[in-house]
């Protein structure tokens, strides 16, 4: 079936009664400015309204300067396949003891290994994290530009990588081991404190740190030396000497899974190992970080062919459907209009109680949540007259620090767009459409099905109202 339009009818619902519930910022006086005290208000309801919905291909999104690093493949039956890759330089120690040491005489560099720390909270693995994953790591030639965009659909070739590593792992078996670790320590720190007789009520578990340990070939690890050697402390001039690496998945890992690792973690790193001459016992260490301050991104990539719905997107423009979709890393948005909302308008002033965007996943697409789990939270934008989204005020915290989505619960995702329909209805928006993404995008490779026209699930419209 082909999803690129897909237009939904749903119904309006009118009820006279005062609804009081909770939001982002709070409606209670939406709509009060519109009232005169002298005012007679009568309740209109309208039996119907049509809400056109359809799937949107995403052609990039910036990914540079993120905090998480994908790499994997997986093969999702319902959206295809999907991959992701990263890029990031490597930059010189911050520590000038050591960058004053490393580039003496008389030291032995020994190994050279990447440390890449999955996160301690939040999605670690999507996918298959029971199956083994091959990840190459690529050496790349060529600069990359910390004042550059970055792009999702970046073409790797400019960089010209050459393969100098492959390492194999299971996602779930080095969680699982990380995990051991932590709850075998915290049972010896139990039984020592009973054997001391002491008290175990403070005694708590630590944070597992997962993380890949790959020890790089000999002629890499001389190669990142002679740019620290050659560059003499100087950053700017060690990316250039040393331009980066490459993280990509292999063909045999296509059906796998998608590892996320935190750039923001102090264990994600490169680090030299190394001693002094006069002292071979004695391993020192030099670190490499890929953190904020080292260029970095993402590149993804989705061939919607693969899976078993949505086979074109771009054929059948104006074909009804069940369903309508979502998913992160450069994949799918959603939009959602209502084109007749302008006979309302004709109608006279209202004022808006509440009104409601309720999606739904359909039962046999959340079957699918357990190894591809929906998105925590959706965010919701309005496309203004220039066709940009922007950002609708009710979805701010209340500082006005963040902007935020709705949380999935009990298979549903709930937005109260009660400012926004007033304000529509108030003849203040020349569009009415609306823009549905997944929150984090640029690392957040969840997906989810909504259920749609056609559906006992489908979107519904719910508003309060009267006519004033």
């Amino acid at each position: 079936m082909n999803k690129n339009q897909i237009f939904i009818s749903a119904f309006l619902f009118f009820t006279i009664s005062i609804l009081f519930f909770q939001c982002k910022k709070h409606n209670e006086d939406i709509g009060i400015d519109l009232i005169d005290e002298n005012t007679r208000i009568d309740v209109n309801f309208i039996d119907t309204i049509t809400v056109e919905a359809s799937t949107a291909k995403i052609e990039k999104i910036e990914t540079n300067d993120v905090v998480h690093a994908l790499v994997g493949s997986y093969t999702d039956p319902v959206f295809g396949a999907t991959s992701a890759s990263f890029v990031t330089q490597l930059l010189m120690s911050n520590n000038t003891a050591r960058n004053d040491s490393i580039v003496k005489d008389g030291i032995t560099v020994d190994s050279l290994v990447i440390y890449l720390q999955f996160p301690t909270n939040g999605t670690q693995v999507y996918g298959n994290m029971s199956k083994e994953c091959q990840l190459n790591i690529s050496k790349i030639n060529k600069f990359l530009n910390k004042e550059e965009k970055y792009y999702s659909n970046y073409d790797v070739n400019q960089l010209t990588p050459e393969l100098i590593s492959s390492y194999k792992f299971t996602p779930k078996k080095v969680i699982d081991d990380a995990k051991a670790v932590v709850e075998k320590l915290w049972q010896q720190e139990i039984d020592s404190a009973i054997a001391n007789k002491e008290d175990t009520s403070k005694i708590t578990k630590k944070t597992p740190n997962a993380m890949l340990a790959i020890h790089m070939p000999d002629e890499l690890r001389d190669e990142v030396y002679a740019a620290i050697v050659k560059s003499l402390k100087n950053n700017a001039t060690f990316v250039e000497e040393f331009n980066g690496l490459y993280f990509s998945t292999s063909d045999e890992s296509k059906n796998t899974s998608i590892s996320i690792f935190n750039y923001a973690s102090d264990s994600t790193r490169a680090v030299l190992y190394y001693h002094k001459n006069t002292k071979p016992e004695e391993t020192e260490i030099y670190t490499l970080p890929f953190n904020q301050y080292a260029t970095h991104f993402n590149i993804f990539e989705h061939q919607f062919s693969d899976g078993n719905i949505l086979a074109d997107l771009s054929e059948n423009a104006n074909q009804l459907d069940t369903v309508v979709y979502l998913q992160g890393i450069g994949g799918l948005n959603t939009r959602i209009k209502f084109p007749h909302i302008n006979e309302m308008v004709k109608q006279g002033r209202w004022a808006v109680t509440k009104a409601q965007i309720i999606l739904s996943v359909p039962q046999d697409a959340s079957i699918e949540e357990k190894q591809y789990p929906a998105p925590e939270e959706l965010m919701l934008y309005r496309i203004d007259e220039n066709g940009e989204e922007t950002a609708l005020n009710e979805f701010y915290s209340e500082d006005n620090s963040s902007y935020l989505g709705e949380l999935y619960t009990d298979n549903q995702y709930i937005f109260d767009i009660t400012l926004f329909m007033q304000r529509m209805l108030k003849g203040d928006y020349a569009n009415n459409e609306l823009l549905l993404k997944v929150k984090h995008g640029a690392i957040n490779p969840a997906r989810v099905v909504v259920a749609a026209n056609g559906n006992s699930r489908a979107i519904k419209l719910q508003i309060v109202a009267s006519r004033i």
